[in-house]
């Protein structure tokens, strides 16, 4: 009777801490639902602002064939370069990844579907990571151009802080009326440019990969934005 009453204590501690881990598999999912509708936010304006850059990138680029840049050409690249510097970085949410991969998060993902989007989607966001490092390193050799070509005092400022200079006022000149050094700042914007292109392209396969793990969790664990359980003590 006596080992009976301790197996039976057994399996019902057991069971008990199954209930106890599913319950926290179900909370980790809800969290991570939550961090992935922000992360898409994020995808999509970070997108958007990059389409947008793109467009004033590849008209600088038709400067290329219009080289040397006289009269009132010189305040349109002016307008231009002051609508092309600002940084596209981006910063996803990762609370509930860094528990899921360092507090052992990820053995209570019973869902073999589930584990394996999450694995992707982390990829994804480290290959996003790494595109924009190199994307934002396209930026600092085209300032190193760009400081010896442009003066700051032309710029007119916005209030706006994504959107920084909002007109150049009349008159602009070149520090230094160099056509070759303009040139190659027209070659360093064209690489900003392809660059851009591959970073919208991650961009839209980061914003796939979210969506596709939005809704594997949703669907698996019947889960929708606001749903809550305490887990037990």
């Amino acid at each position: 009777m006596l080992f009976l009453a301790v197996f039976c204590g057994f399996l019902a501690e057991n069971q008990r801490e199954h209930y106890i881990e599913h319950q926290r598999e179900k909370q980790y999912m809800q969290s991570l639902l939550e961090d992935l509708q922000t992360d898409t936010a994020t995808i999509n304006r970070v997108h958007r602002r990059a389409l947008t850059q793109l467009g004033f990138l590849d008209s600088l680029i038709e400067f290329g064939d219009h080289i040397p840049v006289k009269g009132d050409a010189i305040n349109k690249l002016y307008f231009l370069q002051g609508k092309t510097t600002r940084f596209l970085n981006i910063r996803f949410e990762d609370g509930t990844s860094s528990q899921l991969k360092n507090a052992g998060g990820m053995r209570l993902i019973r869902k073999e579907e589930v584990a394996k989007a999450i694995r992707e989607y982390w990829d994804h966001i480290e290959s996003l990571y790494r595109v924009r490092d190199r994307l934002e390193l396209a930026g600092e050799t085209i300032a190193d151009v760009s400081s010896r070509i442009f003066y700051t005092n032309y710029f007119i400022k916005s209030e706006d802080p994504l959107d920084p200079v909002s007109g150049i006022k009349p008159g602009a000149k070149f520090i230094y009326d160099d056509q070759r050094l303009i040139a190659e700042y027209i070659n360093r914007i064209a690489t900003k440019a392809t660059r851009t292109r591959i970073y919208l392209a991650e961009l839209e396969d980061g914003l796939r990969s979210a969506n596709n793990l939005l809704q594997i969790i949703k669907e698996d664990y019947h889960l929708s934005a606001g749903w809550r359980t305490p887990l037990e003590k």
